[in-house]
């Protein structure tokens, strides 16, 4: 496997947490190909910050405005091309995490959706239950899917069990996993990251 894409059904749903266990659970590469919002609100800092072992590629695009990532671009004053990003080279699988939502500009050109489908990766979703979530869910799936291979869904935070009985009966993915909060201690992102491979790991095998 090159590697795997994670992404989420909105803003602050979890895929940074998501993402850092599961590059420390398989010893993944980290990437984030976009960062808006400058160093101190790095996702790659959090990631360092919680499991210094992950090796972290450096982004391809750092905004100084905490926005989307067009408006940062334009902000800065950067052309964003999807020329720009291609798989970056890694002795290891890398694991690239969007910036917002799968239909996220990257810029006016093209969404995180092209992004995912230029780098042909499997996916994984990063699900939070909220009212609303159901139609986030279900609309980013039926995006992705036309596109990709979704892999499954990852529920982050407090379970709702007729929430998650809508998303896989009507998005047609199975819910890989459930995190729930976590407090960022040593041991947390230990226990974490070793339950959530043994939940992942047939999946990923079969990758």
């Amino acid at each position: 496997m090159k590697g795997i894409c994670v992404a989420g059904i909105d803003t602050e749903v979890g895929k940074s947490v998501v993402s850092m266990l599961i590059s420390k659970a398989f010893d993944f590469s980290y990437w984030k190909p976009v960062q808006s919002g400058g160093l101190d609100m790095s996702d790659t800092l959090f990631v360092n910050k919680h499991a210094s072992e992950v090796h972290c590629i450096p982004e391809r695009h750092r905004f100084s405005k905490p926005v989307s990532p067009h408006e940062a671009a334009e902000h800065d004053n950067v052309s964003v091309q999807l020329s720009d990003f291609e798989l970056p080279e890694s002795h290891k699988p890398v694991l690239v995490e969007s910036a917002g939502g799968v239909m996220s500009p990257v810029s006016l050109d093209f969404t995180n959706l092209q992004l995912f489908e230029k780098l042909n990766l499997p996916l994984v979703l990063v699900v939070k239950n909220y009212l609303g979530s159901i139609n986030h869910t279900l609309l980013s799936l039926s995006a992705l899917k036309s596109k990709l291979n979704v892999v499954g869904i990852i529920i982050s935070g407090e379970r709702n069990s007729a929430s998650e009985e809508a998303y896989e009966k009507l998005g047609g993915v199975p819910i890989l996993h459930r995190l729930p909060n976590i407090d960022f201690s040593p041991d947390s992102v230990e226990k974490a990251a070793a339950d959530l491979k043994k939940s992942l790991s047939s999946t990923f095998a079969l990758l």
